[in-house]
């Protein structure tokens, strides 16, 4: 029995090592030296499993010597071997201290790594590159090549002959940039030049390795000729669809204005310095722009060769042909016909209590007008409406209607009292009839009657207000 549980643990714990997670690492400060520079590499190992013992063999054609963190270490004919007598799961096993000898790529390599008696990891390897300072530079380029702290126009270091170069100094400085710490140069400094005459200069740039790169200059010197002041325009052509507009330019004159047809929506703009060394500046030159109706302001902008500055002004007045009228023509509310009036634009109806949504139909005067609304919802008592106009050139103008909802009280009272004032007024009439057939003037007749209406009217009146009242 006893035999059987040793044998289990043994296959846990194979198992165990087998299925961990163990890292042995070389950890260097950099991978690269040069010839007799010195680092020091930290070995260490990393594990989730107690470990009592680990070993491997390594193999370097570097310069190396190892420098060991505690006596669990031995190293004995490449081979390496740690014991603890204390389980541990991560360490630092020991420094290695690298010199840089030959130059090239060497490495260092850990094979047959075991931990705890058993084949753990794959071969690590540290690559580490040494590089021999002793190696002549061949860089014999520059970056640039400057005159009195200007950069030569399209310099290029593959570039070694430039032509053409003018100044206006007798004497100018030469200097360049970009050489290599090792390089040695020629040639730079002041120099002196003859008015008229083209100078060769030449710079001579020696590599470390005694390479040489000759770049040649071909100087100039001219008296300096004064910079024009002209920043005014030859001329100013405007155009619409290839149509040239009928637009006068006057030299004489920065600011223009101009009027144009409305089916004009757009124009081109052609214009040319007096001097040819003048030029147009934060976009402000030659272009097309589009035309609002009504104003529109242009500008062009010129920049002299000395730096002086213009400022041209056109005002291009696009006319605006289109209908203005935005007044309605007819507004039906729910079949309450309402009168339009020459600028009355606020108007009161009032609608049966079945009344709950209006139903409007409104026709504008112009029929390049359109009009906007939306039908509403309507309570009890008072609503409020607008209607929205707009003419063809974009003009609004606002009808606001006020709707009276009757509640069904009001509108079951309505009838029975305007049938009685009827009746009232039918005696009232017959009445003045008979006093007034007892008269024998025909104008005494008549105005009887315009008091028997004036009456009536006060009594409808009267009717009406004690409705709003009761509301």
């Amino acid at each position: 029995m006893n035999k059987y549980v040793v044998f289990i643990l043994c296959l846990l714990s194979i198992v165990t090592v087998k299925a961990s997670e163990f890292s042995l690492n070389i950890i260097c400060p950099k991978d690269e030296l040069s010839i007799g520079e010195k680092i020091v590499c930290d070995v260490t190992i990393n594990s989730d499993v107690s470990i009592t013992n680990v070993s491997f063999n390594y193999n370097t054609d570097l310069n190396i010597s190892f420098v060991k963190e505690d006596n669990n270490i031995n190293i004995v004919d490449r081979n390496i071997v740690a014991v603890y007598n204390t389980p541990i799961s991560n360490a630092n096993l020991f420094k290695i201290e690298i010199v840089g000898k030959d130059s090239g790529e060497s490495q260092i390599v850990f094979s047959n790594i075991k931990v705890n008696n058993n084949l753990s990891t794959d071969d690590i390897t540290k690559k580490i590159n040494i590089k021999d300072n002793n190696v002549l530079s061949g860089n014999n380029k520059l970056s640039d090549i400057t005159i009195d702290g200007i950069s030569i126009e399209n310099f290029n270091p593959n570039i070694n002959h430039y032509e053409n170069i003018v100044v206006t100094k007798p004497i100018v400085f030469i200097d360049i940039k970009g050489k290599d710490d090792k390089a040695m140069v020629t040639g730079v400094g002041s120099v002196m030049l003859r008015r008229g005459v083209p100078t060769n200069v030449n710079i001579q740039v020696t590599s470390e390795d005694g390479n040489i790169n000759t770049y040649t200059l071909v100087i100039k010197y001219e008296k300096e000729v004064s910079k024009s002041h002209d920043a005014s325009l030859e001329s100013i052509e405007l155009y619409n669809k290839n149509n040239r507009l009928d637009f006068s330019y006057d030299k004489d004159k920065s600011s223009f204005r101009i009027k144009v047809n409305s089916n004009v929506d757009s124009v081109l703009i052609k214009a040319t310095p007096a001097n040819d060394k003048a030029f147009f500046i934060d976009e402000l030159g030659p272009r097309e722009v589009n035309l609002n109706y009504g104003d529109n302001f242009i500008e062009l902008k010129v920049e002299s060769e000395n730096g002086d500055i213009k400022i041209y002004s056109i005002n291009i007045e696009r006319m605006d042909n289109r209908d203005s009228d935005n007044t309605l023509k007819e507004l039906i509310i729910n079949e309450n016909v309402i009168k339009i009036e020459t600028d009355i634009y606020e108007y009161s109806i009032s609608v049966p209590f079945e009344t709950d949504l209006t139903n409007v139909k409104a026709i504008p005067k112009s029929t390049k007008a359109s009009v906007d609304y939306s039908n509403i919802n309507l309570y009890e008592g008072n609503n409020k409406m607008n209607i929205k106009v707009t003419s063809e050139n974009g003009k609004t103008k606002e009808y606001h209607i006020n709707i009276l909802r009757l509640s069904k009280v009001e509108e079951e009272e309505l009838p029975d009292i305007l049938d009685n004032s009827e009746i009232d007024i039918q005696e009232s009439v017959e009445k003045d009839s008979e006093s007034l057939n007892d008269s024998s003037e025909k104008s005494n007749y008549l105005i009887y009657y315009i008091l028997i209406g004036v009456i009536a009217l006060g009594i409808v009146f009267i009717i009406l207000f004690g409705i709003i009242r009761k509301k």
